[in-house]
């Protein structure tokens, strides 16, 4: 469940009390060929099936930590729901780039703030811990 008050400390952080889930990283984060069978579809990025960022379905079929994070807080939300392109409208707020290096990570960020930023359902002065 959540806390009775917003907790102003990771510390006091409980599973229900995460409201926004984001994702950075490289092809694993991006989903990228996850459910390939053959070299046509091995370019498609299942990114709502990423472990880190993906949110398609429920744990029971698509075990993720934005799915776990549901059965605790319904209302959780930047999770990618589809194959998306980290550009497209949809992939929310995992900015994973295939093919990223560690040297790419700044960039993530800023896009990733950014889009944060841009987005009404954030508060980052509760969410942000």
């Amino acid at each position: 469940g959540r806390s009775e008050t917003v907790p102003t400390s990771v510390h006091k952080l409980r599973p229900g009390d995460i409201d926004v889930i984001g994702a950075m990283g490289d092809s694993l984060t991006a989903g990228f060929g996850i459910y390939a069978s053959d070299l046509r579809t091995i370019f498609i990025e299942n990114r709502g099936s990423s472990a880190l960022g993906g949110g398609q379905g429920t744990w029971r079929n698509t075990l993720t930590i934005p799915n776990i994070l549901k059965v605790f807080n319904p209302n959780l939300f930047g999770y990618c729901q589809s194959d998306k392109w980290n550009h497209e409208e949809g992939s929310e707020f995992n900015v994973a780039e295939s093919a990223a290096m560690s040297r790419d990570m700044p960039f993530m960020a800023k896009t990733l703030v950014r889009r944060m930023l841009n987005d009404n359902r954030v508060d980052l002065l509760n969410h942000w811990k």
